[in-house]
């Protein structure tokens, strides 16, 4: 599907918006954001709106771990998820 877009959370809002949803508090007592964290080519990037500064025409895959995946690839502080992206080679 090609969708017009110039950076990745527009695309995601337009093709995936579930990916930039809210999913509230965890339970662990930390100061984490309520949304998915960013990682770029298995590192840690920015919160979801540091999405807005990678170019779809960059980018190779875009993942979602769901909070318990996420946690269990990325680790705990890993909690509400997390959008991974790798860049095109």
């Amino acid at each position: 599907m090609s969708v017009p877009s110039s950076s990745l959370y527009d695309l995601i809002e337009k093709v995936r918006p579930n990916f930039l949803r809210s999913r509230g508090a965890n339970s662990f007592g930390t100061q984490s954001s309520e949304y998915a964290s960013v990682y770029v080519d298995e590192h840690p990037y920015g919160d979801i709106g540091s999405l807005r500064s990678l170019v779809t025409g960059q980018i190779g895959m875009v993942r979602y771990y769901d909070p318990i995946a996420a946690q269990q690839k990325f680790g705990l502080t890993s909690g509400n998820g997390v959008i991974s992206v790798y860049i095109k080679r």
